[in-house]
């Protein structure tokens, strides 16, 4: 193996993956500001090693901001969550994608 096949391989394990949501991803990328949607977010930091750090982020939405739908006595919404975690230079380190759901009985559903 010579040592550009060695560049090539190393440069393909670093890559960030593959992204689910195309369509999520080109509003991340033109950088559209706009406030459509409230929402709370939060960060922890929780060391692991001496040089890694894993740093959770939670975002919550409240369910007025979410379009319910009613089906067979449920009211369901689902949000397709998409963001990426950038250097300082823009090169892309991790992506993340989730479906988030939230249902509620007809019953205990009220429209605020």
């Amino acid at each position: 193996m010579n040592e550009f096949n060695r560049l090539e391989q190393f440069a393909k394990v670093q890559q960030a993956p593959a992204v689910k949501f195309k369509d999520l991803e080109a509003l991340v990328t033109s950088r559209i500001v706009r406030d459509q949607l409230h929402f709370a977010w939060r960060t922890d930091f929780l060391k692991v090693t001496n040089d890694t750090v894993l740093v959770p982020v939670t975002i919550q939405v409240p369910n007025g901001q979410l379009s319910f739908q009613s089906k067979d006595g449920v009211h369901s919404a689902t949000m397709n969550v998409f963001g990426r975690v950038s250097t300082l230079t823009g090169r892309v380190v991790q992506p993340s994608k989730n479906q988030s759901a939230a249902t509620s009985p007809t019953l205990c559903f009220s429209s605020r």
